[in-house]
């Protein structure tokens, strides 16, 4: 399938939107913010095609989501990344269907956790499912991006990537004018992961719940700076709750130094990677 350059970045973009309201989802609106994006996703070709090449789960999905949570375990996902998306569609469906119950009950006790508040159920899953959803399709989109070519700039367009210590330089020159830029990226990510890392020792000390929500945004971080496609999403919504931590009260004067180095490494490749 051969979809032009302007295209692709205009589905990548109304694609994150969506994508990022489904994902910050409540109680309330989660049915509602996953019946919009199942649509969406149907109604572009790149997206649909990808998932119905995975063939599809061929268990009942809602079947296995109930013994996971019967047996405090997670969904049993296939090895496959593309059989792991169909899953993962069939299960967004699932999810955004009404059973009669609301959309916290659905979710709490999944992965055997049962403390917490609903909302916390509410967004573990969404972080699940939806998080790897839309990473998933995110780098089809991407990958696509790769492969496209833009008519409009035409055989002026060239690109050329220099590696010099660790830090690629990319240049590009179309239409007769040239724009440089250095991408930092790859080091950013990699002392993010160190970061992230010690952030999460710094803050196994501290007890109460503000502390444990900042670890797991910092789990998150680490996850998504070690994968081969980071989720600016995700990076995004994690590093606003650690800064929502910072700005409490309740974070340890020791744990701050930590806190601030992975806030700052976060924006850093955010910037870096608009």
């Amino acid at each position: 399938m051969t979809t032009d350059n302007r295209t692709l970045k205009r589905l990548s973009l109304e694609f994150r939107d969506i994508a990022s309201n489904a994902l910050r989802s409540n109680d309330a609106d989660a049915r509602r913010n996953l019946r919009r994006l199942l649509p969406y996703v149907e109604n572009q070709d790149l997206l649909r095609t990808t998932i119905a090449s995975s063939g599809g789960p061929v268990q009942d999905v809602g079947q296995a989501w109930s013994r996971a949570i019967e047996h405090g375990e997670h969904y049993p996902y296939p090895e496959s990344e593309l059989e792991e998306l169909g899953h993962l569609h069939a299960l967004i469906k699932f999810l955004s269907t009404d059973s009669g119950q609301d959309f916290w009950q659905v979710c709490y006790g999944y992965g055997g956790v049962r403390s917490g508040s609903t909302e916390e159920a509410v967004s573990s899953v969404l972080h699940e499912v939806v998080g790897r959803y839309v990473n998933s399709l995110n780098r089809v989109i991407e990958l696509a991006l790769l492969d496209s070519s833009d008519t409009h700039y035409g055989p002026a367009r060239q690109i050329q990537v220099t590696v010099s210590g660790g830090a690629p330089q990319v240049n590009i020159a179309q239409d007769h004018g040239s724009v440089k830029a250095i991408a930092q990226a790859g080091s950013t990510l990699q002392d993010l992961t160190l970061a992230a890392q010690q952030l999460m020792s710094a803050l196994s000390t501290q007890a109460g719940q503000e502390s444990t929500e900042a670890a797991e945004a910092a789990r998150a971080i680490k996850g998504e700076a070690g994968s081969r496609s980071p989720n600016r999403f995700t990076m995004k919504a994690a590093v606003e709750r650690l800064d929502l931590y910072a700005k409490a009260a309740t974070a340890a004067t020791q744990v701050a130094p930590y806190l601030r180095k992975v806030i700052d490494l976060v924006q850093r490749y955010l910037s870096d990677t608009l």
